[in-house]
């Protein structure tokens, strides 16, 4: 079990398309500049994986023995993808935390890129986590952009924190991702 406390935020929203890694992604870098980091990839997008050339995820690796790069360092920055296709199992908690456990050596702070809602990558990741910590406890960033999208997180806002804080113990904030529009003449 990691003896110190880390900080993690995680980085959500009830749909796609929001700008969910791209947040992840900078503040991430921002922290790394002063922080170790750990920015972890739930979704099996793998958008921030590619970014960083990982052609596989560590669920990947332990459930179905595939090969390949699924973690990366670049100063104090380090990359996980947990997933890049959809695994034929999902490995044991105890299983995902021995290795887990090594990824979060000299970790200061652990950021979660997520899918839309939550899914079973999202909790096998949270689990453990808390076995390897011992910290049930996040800091949740909401992501959201205007209009309907943001009516639709508004809507299920309050279902998605009740069963986050059921389970876990969260904080929550949020970002309203305005974008940039163009109009053609």
């Amino acid at each position: 079990m990691i003896k110190r406390r880390l900080v993690k935020f995680s980085i959500l929203s009830v749909k796609g398309g929001v700008g969910k890694s791209t947040i992840a992604y900078f503040l991430a870098r921002k922290l790394s500049e002063k922080y170790s980091v750990l920015l972890v990839d739930r979704d099996y997008t793998n958008t921030i994986g590619r970014a960083f050339g990982l052609n596989t995820g560590l669920i990947n690796i332990l459930a179905d023995n595939d090969q390949g790069k699924y973690m990366v360092q670049e100063g104090n920055l380090r990359v996980l993808a947990l997933a890049s296709i959809l695994p034929t199992r999902l490995p044991s908690v105890n299983e995902f935390a021995e290795r887990y456990s090594k990824v979060l050596e000299n970790i200061d702070v652990v950021i979660t890129d997520n899918p839309p809602g939550t899914d079973e990558i999202t909790a096998l990741e949270t689990k453990g986590y808390n076995l390897v910590t011992g910290d049930s406890g996040c800091n949740a960033i909401f992501v959201t952009t205007p209009g309907i999208a943001f009516d639709i997180t508004l809507s299920h806002l309050t279902d998605t924190c009740e069963s986050l804080m059921k389970r876990f113990s969260y904080n929550g904030g949020g970002v309203f991702n305005r974008g940039s529009c163009c109009e053609h003449g």
